[in-house]
């Protein structure tokens, strides 16, 4: 069952970051096989910066860990 409320959590976190602790930019890494959270992140405004080839060995074969950020800026644009 999927009702968003991982995205809204997030979208909720990093407004909080942005508004309250005064910082530019939002970062965080996920592995390739999390399809579902990579869709979540990309809804609340947050862009692959990188890729880490084949970090982690996971079920037989490797997967890439996936870098993303968003900046403030593209944060306020959205909201």
């Amino acid at each position: 069952m999927n009702n968003g409320y991982g995205t809204e959590a997030m979208k909720l976190l990093v407004n909080f970051i942005f508004d309250e602790m005064n910082i530019n930019k939002v970062k965080l890494h996920v592995f390739s096989f999390n399809k579902r959270a990579i869709r979540s992140y990309e809804k609340v405004g947050f862009k692959v910066e990188g890729v880490l080839r084949e970090q982690i060995f996971r079920e037989g074969k490797y997967h890439d860990e996936i870098i993303m950020g968003i900046l403030r800026r593209e944060w306020q644009k959205r909201s």
